[in-house]
């Protein structure tokens, strides 16, 4: 009987750093480099979402979305001029109404065999920090032995 284990995931990456800090509020940070996922063809992703304190407390019921802009031609990507589009999103991270630094993890996320974008929403209720607030991603698959 055959078992499936994890595999060894990918590298992190560090998608978007800079493009978080000071983020307003009810705003959309620019998307992230392409991730090439067409040689790893890895089936799973995990997101990490690191954010300083901030200089307000957020909102009751605040949250950040991530959203995936994937390209079928490896050249152009889903739109994203106009903001987010909610077909595209993959994960809430749910925040509390604190001012405090934060680490939410959020995995087994299902992607493409394509490249993609990662585009990132501030909906706390507050600008984020002007530093060190990162989103950091990981691929994995399963294997099978």
């Amino acid at each position: 009987m055959a078992t499936v284990k994890w595999a060894t995931p990918a590298s992190e990456t560090t998608p978007l750093t800079t493009q978080l800090n000071s983020l307003a509020d009810a705003t959309a940070a620019s998307a992230s480099s392409a991730i090439d996922n067409e040689t790893n063809l890895n089936r799973f992703l995990s997101l990490e979402l690191t954010l300083d304190t901030q200089g307000g407390a957020r909102s009751s019921g605040a949250y950040v979305t991530v959203h995936i802009l994937y390209s079928s031609d490896g050249t152009n990507f889903s739109d994203s001029t106009s903001g987010p589009l909610d077909a595209c999103q993959v994960v809430v991270f749910p925040l509390d109404a604190a001012t405090t630094a934060r680490i939410v993890t959020i995995s087994g996320i299902p992607i493409q065999p394509l490249q993609f974008k990662l585009l990132l929403t501030n909906q706390t209720g507050q600008a984020f920090a002007a530093a060190n607030n990162i989103l950091t991603a990981r691929t994995y698959n399963e294997s099978v032995a």
